[in-house]
């Protein structure tokens, strides 16, 4: 996956409460882990952004299949080196 759809991706992790409601699968990009969309319930709110909390690390690096892409292992991999390496 190019750095241009990691980015996208990135952006949307930061405020996506539709597409979380919406999605059935989510990933951690920070401790790569994959869960039930139903178990994220945290939310981080701060006057820049908006976003789901891990329920496995606390971090707010989660992302939705709603989004649009798939979420495994490779994919939540590929975003924690480029975010978090």
């Amino acid at each position: 996956m190019d750095n241009k759809a990691l980015e996208k991706l990135h952006l949307a992790s930061l405020s996506q409460s539709k597409e979380l409601s919406e999605s059935k699968l989510c990933g951690c990009y920070y401790c790569i882990v994959s869960m039930s969309a139903d178990k994220v319930s945290d939310w981080k709110n701060s006057a820049a952004k908006t976003g789901p909390v891990c329920p496995n690390c606390g971090t707010n690096s989660i992302i939705g299949d709603e989004l649009g892409q798939s979420i495994t292992d490779e994919l939540l991999s590929a975003m924690n080196t480029r975010y978090f390496s």
